[in-house]
């Protein structure tokens, strides 16, 4: 807490399932001035509204590839969790995926420009990365270090628009500071999971919401890759520690290693969702396979030891925090 304290951080994409968790770990620390960053007067307004009359709180509501304005006070950190994640946006929409990804960076980096010349404060740019900068074979395990961004995804792959531009935001960033002096630290999160005020339409998502409503989980595919998988506050522990100790120019996975039975493909995601619900409402919902036994594959595993010699350390195992998830929606139904 000592680090952060009187600090003002600017969270981007603040209604998402980083954003949203990101304004409530501030909030509690007590003396954090947090700005909330979205373009959804609506539902900024109805995730944050115990927030409304706290003075440590404010809210920007514009779409963040338009140009930040001059804030009253400087930010020491601006954290850009901004960017679609489903796979249907990423195939349908990938123009806007690359502008709402590469324009707000842009326009972050040239504030803190423009800020770094006024003040004394020098604020850091947190750039949430991702997996998808590293090649993924899900015929064998891979484990990837940070500095193994040799290969990719071809460019014609359904997810390039997201993938290529994440590695552009990186060179970004990284060229900011080398020219003008703006730090910048990159995050490339594993797959995230926990509860989201606003869901994603993903699969984990997808799962929680048929569980939730006694449905059976259909699992159609024949083979399923493992994924690295990090508990949201696990992962928001993590970006703390990048703020405080991350190094300007450098890249973190934030990710579980594969520990804590967190190395696991989706059916075995559905399998632990079905079971935390029929424990907690008594039902007897299962996931089915219409197509026979779902193979196994490989998967992309992170190496979190660089985060780790920083002093985070991974704490949810994938049941428990799971299991979290599952009864976090269901107080929010009041079930």
């Amino acid at each position: 807490m000592g680090f952060f304290e009187g600090k003002q951080v600017l969270i981007a994409g603040a209604t998402g399932l980083v954003g949203s968790h990101l304004v409530e770990r501030f909030m509690d620390m007590g003396t954090v001035k947090v700005v909330a960053l979205g373009r959804s007067e609506l539902k900024i307004h109805r995730l944050f509204e115990k927030y409304h009359a706290n003075p440590r709180f404010s809210i920007i509501l514009q779409d963040a590839s338009h140009p930040l304005l001059k804030f009253d006070t400087p930010f020491d950190f601006i954290i850009n969790a901004v960017g679609g994640v489903s796979g249907s946006e990423i195939s349908n929409s990938p123009v806007n995926i690359i502008e709402s990804n590469l324009i707000s960076t842009l326009n972050f980096l040239n504030f803190l420009r423009c800020q770094n010349e006024r003040s004394i404060i020098k604020g850091k740019l947190i750039i949430l990365s991702s997996a998808t900068v590293y090649s993924a074979d899900i015929q064998h395990n891979n484990k990837v270090r940070e500095e193994n961004t040799e290969s990719t995804n071809p460019l014609d792959a359904k997810n390039a628009s997201y993938s290529e531009t994440k590695r552009f935001l990186e060179v970004l960033g990284n060229s900011y500071y080398r020219q003008y002096g703006v730090e910048c630290v990159a995050v490339r999160p594993s797959y995230i999971y926990g509860y989201s005020y606003f869901n994603a339409d993903t699969a984990f998502y997808q799962f929680i919401k048929k569980a939730m409503a006694l449905n059976d989980i259909s699992i159609q595919a024949s083979l399923l890759p493992r994924r690295d998988n990090i508990y949201i506050d696990d992962l928001i522990d993590g970006l703390l520690c990048v703020c405080e100790h991350g190094v300007p120019g450098e890249a973190y996975n934030i990710s579980s290693n594969g520990q804590l039975g967190n190395f696991a493909a989706i059916n075995e995601i559905a399998e632990i969702i079905v079971k935390a619900v029929n424990e907690c409402l008594g039902s007897q919902i299962k996931v089915e396979y219409p197509n026979g036994t779902t193979d196994i594959g490989g998967g992309l595993l992170l190496d979190n030891s660089k985060l780790t010699k920083l002093g985070w350390e991974l704490k949810n195992d994938i049941y428990s925090g799971i299991t979290k998830t599952v009864d976090k929606y269901l107080h929010a139904l009041n079930i």
